[in-house]
């Protein structure tokens, strides 16, 4: 029997390399498009000692003749079902003075060729009425003010362009799906004139083969648009009594815990979202009840859009920030609005409310136990008080802190009490 084909751009190395060897894995022959045909070489060495043909196809997708040559490629081979749209390019460079010839092949790599390649991958799926496409975009696609803008307005285009051809490929029996990695240990770090291990923490990086575990087992759980991010792993290790520490790892909204989970099993990993951002993660604790993925979300509840009203404040606005309402269904809420414990358990997870400091460690206790014999997920709700400004600021040494600080042994928190008693 014939192998299905995947067809694999930026091949030679990072994210591309990682994929032809899991796919070669998973059954398929290669077409491997990059510059550099001796790593291509290399490569299709390598993964024919799992049995993979692969084919190499060297081509420069910044100019438009290479691209129309992978192009006829995606749209002539019938065998190929998949397509990994992975070639781009980044720069560090400030915003407002970006090269005009750095922002031409960037916009010519990352977004023109890419999205040439998408539509034509589209055309031959939808015709052959089957087929997946990976679309490997970036987190800064949400997150923009992280890198530079040129970057990441391309990422963002991609995440666009992949959720306008959503409908119409679903409906041919096409699957697309857009990966937002956060920050992986790839060369595009040192191509763009930067050290990774200079601008970031080591436990902010993602090895590169757990970022395409992770994307796979997303793309084989379901999922079609998916964050993947360092996790906070470990985190009941690393800090006093079983509380995650914020510092320990990661902690971006929407990261992708259940295709962490499914990776790699063994690992303790745990969410920390506010009760605003929990509302867009409900759909992945759905996901980890259907398929048993245990791991733990906590939910920090002060009712109130807290960092949005920080942008509010110097306007003297106070619009649509507040979530609390009277929820004629959940009295038990206080006015603090959703019943999130009907909404978790209502999703097939388990649930514990915790309303004071000292009452969290015995929660992760019961949630650990309840994850061993369940295998589900776990929401802790940490219930704050109400309309809580949140200390922020623009920079390290300009944070505006909106309550009074900590001054005596009486308002000081027990850790900061202890260090006045030395």
């Amino acid at each position: 029997m014939a192998r299905p084909k995947a067809l694999i751009t930026g091949a030679s190395s990072g994210i591309g390399k990682v994929y032809a060897q899991r796919l070669a894995k998973r059954g398929y022959d290669l077409v491997l498009v990059a510059r550099d045909r001796a790593r291509l070489d290399a490569l299709a060495k390598e993964l024919s000692q799992d049995g993979a043909a692969a084919e190499v196809l060297v081509a420069d997708l910044t100019q438009s003749a290479d691209v129309t040559r992978v192009e006829q490629v995606l749209e002539q081979d019938a065998a190929i079902g998949f397509f990994v749209n992975n070639a781009g390019i980044a720069t560090v460079e400030p915003h407002l003075h970006t090269p005009v010839e750095v922002i031409e092949k960037l916009i010519a790599l990352n977004v023109t060729a890419a999205t040439r390649l998408a539509l034509a991958a589209g055309r031959a799926f939808v015709g052959r009425k089957a087929g997946t496409i990976v679309n490997i975009a970036s987190i800064v696609a949400y997150a923009p003010e992280r890198f530079n803008g040129v970057y990441g307005g391309s990422k963002a285009f991609m995440l666009a362009l992949a959720q306008a051809l959503t409908w119409e490929l679903n409906q041919n029996g096409v699957t697309i799906q857009t990966v937002l990695p956060g920050a992986t240990r790839t060369e595009i770090w040192e191509r763009a004139g930067t050290d990774v291990d200079e601008r970031l923490p080591p436990d902010r990086i993602m090895g590169v083969d757990e970022m395409v575990d992770a994307a796979l087992k997303g793309l084989d759980l379901g999922e079609r648009q998916g964050l993947v991010l360092v996790e906070v792993l470990g985190a009941f290790e690393q800090c006093p009594a079983g509380v995650p520490d914020p510092g320990a790892a990661d902690l971006e909204v929407g990261a992708h815990r259940a295709g962490v989970r499914a990776a790699d099993p063994t690992r303790k990993i745990v969410a920390l979202s506010g009760d605003y951002d929990f509302q867009f993660m409900l759909e992945e604790l759905a996901v980890g009840a259907q398929f048993k993925l245990p791991y733990i979300h906590m939910v920090v509840n002060n009712s109130y859009l807290g960092l949005i009203r920080q942008a509010q404040r110097g306007f003297n606005m106070d619009y649509c920030v507040q979530l609390g309402f009277e929820n004629i269904n959940a009295p038990q809420t206080q006015g603090y609005g959703v019943d999130h414990e009907a909404v978790v358990k209502g999703l097939g997870c388990k649930f514990v409310r915790v309303h004071k400091q000292e009452e969290i460690a015995p929660a992760i206790r019961q949630a650990e136990k309840w994850m061993g014999e369940f295998q589900v997920p776990v929401v802790i709700e940490v219930m704050l008080e109400r309309v809580t400004n949140i200390a922020m600021g623009t920079e390290i040494d300009a944070i505006n802190e909106f309550e009074a600080l900590a001054e005596s042994l009486e308002d000081a928190p027990t850790a900061v009490a202890a260090s006045m008693l030395d």
